[in-house]
């Protein structure tokens, strides 16, 4: 019997980022799951062809399977590292679905934000990091998917458990900066850490959200009056999230 892990992520060009959260994760499962083959994947096909044009040569979750099939593994679980269960997640289980007979067991575990329970361990993960003093705005990817419902839970989640300087908008979803502006000046704090809500502190965290450019985060909150604090950190950096991923994984494998 030759048992493998996929850790499938979304994907980042940032090499050292890369390294800090997805390797980090990566690795973690090689620690707890002994005997266990540890693959990475990437869902984002541009990533994957960005890392191309530098001699990169990163699988899709397809690839990863067909290699696997082909080497003869035959139990196969995947890890997607993805925050909810949008459209890239929705790419990991057909990709499994196509793939299922090929193995006697293959089976895909649930990305970071499963429960009413992960939300609130990352609502405390926020709080035991980076305080209560001074509002925080984390920065979700957001999406078109329903799943993009998560992140207003999450904002509701942290105030039930008594977080009140927390709040969460999207780059691409429908919950905006804009939209968080008034709720952080009515609950009268001075100062905003951003930080993303994202697995790799990549290109969204660097520039869309702690970037110089006018339309960045930081730029747009300044501009309001507000002393901002980058904490350009991806959610892969905590042990707490590496260790949220490792127990998904646990319930799935027997």
């Amino acid at each position: 019997m030759k048992k493998a892990i996929i850790a499938a992520s979304f994907g980042t060009t940032y090499e050292q980022a890369a390294e800090k959260s997805i390797s980090a994760v990566e690795e973690k499962l090689r620690q707890e799951f002994d005997g266990f083959e540890v693959r990475r994947a990437y869902t984002s096909r541009m990533v994957i062809a960005a890392l191309k044009k530098r001699d990169e040569q990163i699988d899709t979750v397809e690839e990863a399977l067909e290699k696997l099939a082909d080497q003869g593994y035959t139990h196969v679980y995947i890890q997607p590292t993805h925050i909810i269960n949008g459209f890239e997640y929705n790419k990991i289980t057909a990709a499994a679905e196509k793939y299922k007979d090929k193995f006697t067991v293959l089976e895909t575990s649930t990305p970071l934000l499963d429960s009413d329970e992960d939300i609130g361990k990352v609502c405390d993960l926020f709080e035991n990091e980076l305080g209560s003093e001074n509002a925080v705005a984390v920065m979700g990817h957001g999406t078109e998917h329903s799943a993009n419902a998560i992140y207003t839970r999450f904002a509701e989640k942290c105030k039930e458990k008594g977080y009140k300087n927390i709040f969460a908008a999207t780059v691409e979803g429908t919950l905006t900066l804009e939209d968080i502006i008034p709720q952080i000046k009515a609950a009268g704090f001075k100062k905003v850490i951003i930080t993303p809500f994202l697995l790799v502190a990549g290109d969204h965290a660097n520039n869309d959200m702690a970037g110089d450019e006018p339309d960045s985060w930081k730029s747009t909150l300044a501009s309001q009056g507000f002393e901002v604090v980058p904490v350009v950190k991806g959610l892969g950096e905590y042990a707490e999230v590496r260790e949220m991923y490792a127990e998904h994984l646990r319930r799935i494998i027997k």
